[in-house]
């Protein structure tokens, strides 16, 4: 799974330097690098997250939707593979209302990019930069049963 990666978009996403510190193609990061494991450690937890897990759906009348256990094997797949190519880690994992899971990486200078997993074969990755609309391209990779 996700043996392949458009590299338009690995070539805008940060790498990390031996030293750590991201390359010199992006602008600096935001935030303090966050760590890979803390993204696997939030992927693995979603696993858990049936259907009204932020509890609001008594009060908004629509609860969220469970995360599906596919989903969350793409995230991690994908995830696995950016680790191993020297991408430096998202500096957000976050679970979306309707069952999917974001990763985002933010620049100082405004800009970010989001990768959303919408179903386990799709990940819409999101650029955001500023002053520019926003470009979205779309990976896609079947599952593999390995």
């Amino acid at each position: 799974m996700w043996n392949s990666i458009n590299p338009e978009i690995l070539a805008r996403l940060p790498r990390s330097a031996v030293n750590g510190s991201p390359n010199e193609v992006h602008p600096s990061l935001s935030v303090p690098k966050a760590e890979w494991n803390e993204c696997f450690e939030k992927l693995e937890k979603y696993r858990s997250y049936l259907d009204d897990w932020d509890g609001q759906g008594k009060f908004l009348g629509k609860p969220a939707t469970a995360i599906e256990s596919e989903i969350v094997d793409s995230a991690l797949a994908l995830a696995k593979a950016l680790e191993r190519i020297g991408v430096s880690a998202p500096h957000g994992t976050y679970p979306g209302l309707t069952g999917s899971v974001s990763f985002d990486w933010l620049f100082e200078n405004g800009d970010s990019i989001e990768f959303d997993f919408v179903d386990p074969e799709t990940a819409d990755v999101f650029f955001l930069a500023q002053g520019s609309d926003i470009e979205r391209l779309t990976l896609t990779e079947a599952i593999s049963t390995i």
